[in-house]
């Protein structure tokens, strides 16, 4: 009986996954809009490869929500490459900041969860 209530303690709970990015901001009125690269990694900072990352309009302005997967050969097994320049983003009348929003689907079968808010990331009109 003993040996049964010593292996209890050991399930593991899920692993919170966030998005990290190379650039900390997106400028509508720069370069970065057409190809802006973000990195799914877990709560030690460890690529989660094969993700499928959602980004969707946070007080920034988008035609649609947009879908990546981590695995379509951007070269990092845990990098989305996100294309905004297409999505007719742009901010509120009278605001130069705004954010996109992301979710992540974690592969399935892995101990991966993506349950608490992402980073945002912050969308500027430097014109």
């Amino acid at each position: 009986m003993l040996q049964i209530l010593g292996g209890i303690d050991t399930f593991e709970g899920d692993t919170e996954v966030d998005v990290e990015f190379e650039e900390d901001q997106v400028d509508i009125d720069g370069s970065n809009v057409d190809e802006f690269d973000v990195f799914v990694v877990d709560a030690d900072g460890n690529e989660v490869p094969d993700a499928t990352v959602v980004a969707v309009p946070g007080d920034a302005r988008m035609d649609d929500a947009i879908v990546e997967d981590t695995s379509d050969g951007t070269g990092a097994d845990n990098q989305a490459r996100f294309n905004f320049e297409d999505e007719n983003l742009e901010l509120p009348p009278d605001q130069h900041t705004g954010t996109i929003e992301f979710e992540i689907q974690p592969p399935t079968g892995t101990n991966w969860a993506d349950d608490e808010p992402n980073e945002e990331l912050l969308v500027v009109d430097s014109g």
